[in-house]
């Protein structure tokens, strides 16, 4: 039933637009203005949502759109269809085959989250609807201001393209318990895990008391996991002032200096050929999980991935979780890392945008936003979700996992007392995005591994890390970085 109404429709709304200019406009009122434009519960009108939301956050999305179909979407007329592509690599990849008619490929959606960075790649052939069409400013001013900002693209004079649904920002999660045991040890302490420069004091610390506590040689632990190393480089470039990609003359051009690498290979890579920093699986919840690492600075939404019980080769343990603010440089800017995702519509029928931006604003209500936010551990997006005692009392009231809650009020907290940093969104970004982030974790932990590969079979792994750290290898590491960030963006 539902395939025929959408076929209905696709074939309906063409003709009616044919009818409505081929008919005397005194006669028939076609022109209608969004607050004028009216709905058929009789006649429904089936709207797709595109998400990439996968397992449990998928799963209460289409709880969501089963109450909205069965209330106010029945009341109105607007039945919601929901398209899951189950990762965002294969959601941006759907985007981008509907908007270029890849042979194939599925009609594309009247509602759909993604990135600006992506959206970007095809807004040309598939333009979007800008919110202030079909929200009023009282609406629109519901929405974090730092958030709704960035829903802006570059050179588009205000026009609000993306709304936030719900917000993820680095923060860092830290093995509570196993670092009070060792603090003393290392002459460390909390107050010590504010910045990058003492972070890295701390991990050298631990890694040669860990290495010290076997007879095997270089086994020391790594102390820091970071989820998106791209992330913190882009926000500590923002932080000094400038971006590493810069959007000039509506062109995409590289701003990465030779000083800035040098600074980002010290600070990231060159601990990561130390050992002082790791990332063995996807993400670095995992290596937190099994007592690799006992910091991990990874996205609010990835609460859930870090567990209350770590298990390594000595079995397993309960830990007590705390959540902390991202790390700094220090002597910087404080900047909260964003990424710069949110819910887009499609430029179609006047009739099919009311109908998607009726469903955004009920989703993205004060009563949705709260519940989606603590139920899949994002940051809630609206000014009036953001009172910290009642979110709190709120949290509790659920029974919320204290992780989790914990994550959240951190994130809130964060977001609010720091200024909001998401990459620039220029065509290529997606590509440098990749670049960085691969360098900065599978690149230099790939090169850490075969470091300790050859001093296993006898090469003295002094000299191997004195070469790998060198000046003539940071030299040629950032020529050829440079030359492939600045051939994606051709």
């Amino acid at each position: 039933f539902r395939y025929a109404l959408c076929l209905f429709h696709t074939l309906y709304e063409p003709f009616k637009a044919f009818l409505c200019l081929s008919v005397d406009v005194g006669t028939v009122g076609c022109e209608k203005s969004p607050s004028k434009i009216t709905l058929d519960p009789k006649n429904p009108v089936v709207i797709q949502f595109a998400t990439y939301y996968n397992d449990v956050h998928l799963a209460h999305i289409k709880q969501m759109v089963r109450e909205f179909n069965e209330g106010i979407g029945a009341d109105e007329g607007v039945y919601v269809e929901v398209v899951g592509s189950g990762s965002i690599a294969e959601t941006n990849q759907m985007l981008l085959d509907s908007a270029n008619d890849m042979p194939g490929s599925a009609d594309f959606p009247d509602i759909f989250i993604s990135y600006k960075g992506v959206v970007l790649e095809f807004k040309n052939k598939k333009p979007v609807v800008d919110f202030r069409k079909y929200f009023s400013q009282e609406e629109l001013d519901q929405y974090l201001p730092n958030l709704l900002q960035i829903g802006c693209f570059e050179g588009e004079d205000g026009k609000i393209s993306m709304l936030p649904m719900v917000s993820s920002t680095s923060i860092a999660f830290l093995n509570k318990t196993d670092f009070d045991l060792v603090a003393p040890e290392i002459g460390a302490s909390e107050k010590d895990l504010t910045t990058y420069q003492d972070i890295l004091k701390i991990a050298e610390k631990y890694y040669k008391y860990t290495d010290a506590m076997t007879d095997v040689p270089h086994d020391g632990l790594a102390f820091l996991g970071v989820d998106s190393p791209v992330g913190q480089v882009f926000s500590i470039y923002k932080a000094m002032g400038k971006d590493i990609v810069e959007y000039q003359d509506n062109i995409a051009k590289l701003n990465f200096d030779k000083d800035f690498a040098k600074l980002m290979w010290d600070t990231f890579y060159v601990p990561t050929l130390k050992g002082y920093i790791t990332k063995n699986g996807r993400f670095s919840s995992e290596d937190f999980r099994t007592g690799k690492i006992l910091l991990s600075c990874a996205p609010t939404s990835g609460a859930s991935f870090h567990s209350n019980h770590v298990i390594d080769h000595h079995g397993e343990h309960e830990i007590e979780i705390k959540t902390l603010f991202n790390p700094e440089m220090k002597g910087h800017n404080t900047l909260s890392i964003h990424q710069g995702g949110g819910i887009f519509i499609a430029q179609s029928t006047e009739v099919r945008e009311y109908a998607s931006a009726l469903f955004v604003k009920w989703i993205t209500n004060k009563e949705n936003n709260f519940d989606f936010s603590i139920t899949t551990s994002y940051i809630p997006v609206r000014v009036d979700n953001t009172d910290l005692q009642l979110i709190q009392s709120e949290l509790e009231k659920k029974e919320v996992d204290s992780k989790i809650a914990s994550a959240i009020i951190t994130s809130i907290r964060q977001t609010i007392e720091r200024e909001s940093y998401v990459p620039p969104s220029v065509i290529g970004y997606e590509s440098v995005r990749t670049l960085v982030n691969d360098e900065f974790s599978i690149t230099a932990q790939q090169q850490r591994n075969e470091l300790l590969e050859k001093a296993q079979q006898g090469q003295d792994y002094d000299e191997l890390l004195k070469e790998a750290t060198s000046e003539s290898s940071f030299e040629k590491w950032y020529v050829n970085l440079h030359q492939r960030l600045s051939d994606a963006l051709l």
